[in-house]
């Protein structure tokens, strides 16, 4: 339980690279393609981002018992919940103006 903090933490420091992806396949694609970009490479992006600007803060992740790998499968799990409840809200909004 006292690990949810620290995940949060690189959750939060990844997600912005994420939606930056996110936005922008949104504007040159469609929702759709871009909701499977988002859900495919979003926490790559981040994890890259996450490398280049925050490399010392790995050493920490690492010795709470966080290996790249799950780190990278927690992020996929929780951009996959959240892009789950997203295409929900919006399935419900073009079903209830259509």
């Amino acid at each position: 339980m006292k690990y949810w903090r620290a995940l949060l933490h690189y959750y939060l420091s990844q997600l912005i690279p994420g939606l930056a992806l996110f936005f922008l396949s949104w504007a040159f694609i469609d929702l759709i393609w871009a909701m499977g970009i988002y859900i495919l490479l979003a926490h790559v992006v981040g994890y890259l981002a996450f490398r280049s600007f925050y490399a010392e803060q790995l050493n920490f992740y690492n010795n709470l018992g966080f290996t790249t790998g799950r780190l990278l499968l927690n992020v996929f799990y929780i951009n996959l919940l959240l892009l789950l409840v997203l295409a929900a809200l919006i399935s419900l909004i073009l079903w209830v103006l259509f």
